[in-house]
């Protein structure tokens, strides 16, 4: 009986997306790629200094330098797939953040990914954060449904959603990746 239970597939009853095709009912972030619904993780990313720049902040008189620092997700791919250029994505949550989500193209390194770079100093602005988020366009479908459509064809490659507070990202971000057929 607890085996069966186990293999269960959830139910799908929440917002009803296409005839037949629902939405968990649980909050969260989801990727639907034409034939299936597929739960977003959302993962930390850290701050990460860069150490050579911060030494030579130390010894040089004033802020001249602008500090720098990265924030990374741990891990070269995100464990999420998907193999449609144009997936669209459902927000699901009371606290309508998809108003401001972002999507960003992620850098990928050997051991991360990077999601931006922040600069503090003299000349950098308000925010000193610096990402290249696609443009999204945004459809309220329900008190608590967005859905989100990448406006051009994303390339393979690593993605995150973030959420935007007073201009700053909320360095948890759903990470995902684009896998195209026929591209490595």
């Amino acid at each position: 009986e607890l085996q069966n239970q186990m293999f269960e597939t959830p139910v799908y009853t929440g917002y009803q997306i296409k005839p037949g095709v629902h939405l968990p009912g649980a909050s969260g972030v989801y990727a639907y790629d034409g034939s299936r619904v597929i739960p977003l993780i959302q993962v930390p990313a850290k701050v990460v200094t860069d150490k050579k720049r911060m030494a030579l902040t130390m010894v040089m008189p004033g802020p001249l330098l602008k500090k720098q620092a990265l924030v990374v997700l741990p891990g070269p791919k995100a464990a999420i797939r998907i193999t449609v250029a144009q997936p669209t994505f459902y927000v699901q949550g009371s606290d309508n953040w998809a108003e401001q989500a972002q999507l960003l193209p992620l850098v990928q390194k050997k051991h991360e990914r990077i999601v931006e770079k922040i600069d503090s100093g003299i000349g950098v602005g308000k925010s000193g954060e610096l990402r290249k988020a696609l443009p999204l366009e945004r459809k309220r479908l329900a008190a608590s449904v967005y859905e989100l459509r990448p406006l051009q064809p994303l390339t393979s490659g690593e993605y995150a959603l973030g959420e935007l507070l007073n201009k700053k990202l909320n360095i948890d971000v759903w990470a995902f990746a684009i896998d195209l057929p026929g591209s490595n």
